[in-house]
């Protein structure tokens, strides 16, 4: 098994059943199996051992459905997940705070916020206390399912410490909320959340900059996101590349490239790690004739992804035969 060859593992078990030699395999050999499944994408596979447990007459424990539930969250099967929760009560197994928080991360990937609302009441009838990176999963799952003004609602509530001491709103939570009205263009009420944040003593890092930037490039608002990537440096933060990544995206899919020009200078003399997604989107934006000259220009053009984003630039399909590729039009 530490080999990773978990296909002859379930031979090998297979033949445990299979043969009359009296050997039967016991929980503690399918929870090896279960446990090595766990981080592969074969959810439905670990879930199946579970049922074997029981078929050899061993009581599975809360370990175990644990690692069949966050086998269905790995896989993006949240219904299944929350099928394993039921069980588990079923088995008489008592779910645990691993159990619930697994659950919540897969109902937050789909956008399930309902769901992830009702495991909050699940949680209180078992006498579970949910922590705050928990109920960081249910803010998810409602921006996701682009509800700001639950997500709004429970980050107060988290506030006033209805939720419990333990739930109470970290950088993360405020971010969460903040991306979420950012994305809807709802300016005054990303900034006003920020305030707040200042106000109960709640760091606003670079984390929180960054959500607010996305929010505001995806959502076209490029002079807000600008204005607080000033606010940013003005604060003593260091920009990130998921601080440029946004704008340096947005500028590509509306044609920006003298700010993107700008914002690619001012990234590459910040000194932060370059990414993949950053210098395509800026040669993307700009042109690849005058990406390699910023970056000859900035001294990183031997850098591994600067070479990475002209490769890709030389492999994209000629022109056809009569047609030129236009360079890209300047705009403010």
């Amino acid at each position: 098994m530490r080999a990773g060859r978990v296909a002859e593992a379930e031979e090998l078990l297979q033949s445990m059943y299979d043969d009359d030699d009296g050997v039967r395999p016991d929980a503690a050999t399918l929870s090896i199996l279960q446990q090595q499944l766990t981080g592969t994408s074969s959810g439905p596979r670990s879930a199946e051992w579970v049922g074997a447990m029981r078929e050899v007459c061993a009581q599975p424990d809360v370990s175990s459905f644990n690692r069949a539930v966050s086998c269905c969250a790995r896989v993006q099967l949240p219904e299944l997940a929350l099928a394993w929760l039921e069980m588990m009560g079923s088995a008489g197994v008592a779910p645990n705070l691993a159990s619930f928080s697994l659950v919540l991360s897969a109902c937050a990937k789909a956008g399930m916020a309902r769901q992830a609302t009702a495991l909050l009441g699940t949680a209180r009838a078992h006498a579970i206390a949910l922590d705050t990176a928990a109920l960081n999963l249910v803010l998810e799952a409602h921006s996701r399912a682009e509800q700001p003004l639950q997500a709004a609602a429970l980050l107060r509530r988290m506030e006033r410490g209805e939720e419990g001491e333990k739930c109470r709103p970290d950088g993360g939570s405020y971010a969460i909320v903040i991306l979420c009205l950012a994305q809807r263009g709802e300016v005054s009420g990303a900034l006003a959340l920020m305030e707040r944040m200042r106000g109960a003593n709640v760091e606003v890092d670079v984390g929180c900059y960054n959500a607010a930037i996305r929010g505001f490039a995806a959502s076209g608002k490029m002079s807000d996101a600008s204005q607080l990537l000033s606010q940013l440096l003005r604060d003593g933060l260091r920009p990130d590349e998921y601080t440029f990544g946004p704008l340096l995206d947005a500028c590509r899919r509306t044609g920006k490239t003298r700010l993107a020009l700008a914002l690619g200078r001012q990234m590459l003399l910040a000194d932060i790690p370059l990414s993949t997604f950053c210098l395509s989107s800026l040669r993307r934006c700009i042109g690849a004739t005058q990406f390699e000259e910023l970056c000859r220009e900035q001294g990183v053009i031997e850098h591994p992804a600067v070479k990475q984003a002209v490769k890709q630039a030389l492999r994209r399909p000629p022109a056809r035969q009569g047609q030129q590729r236009r360079a890209p039009r300047v705009r403010g």
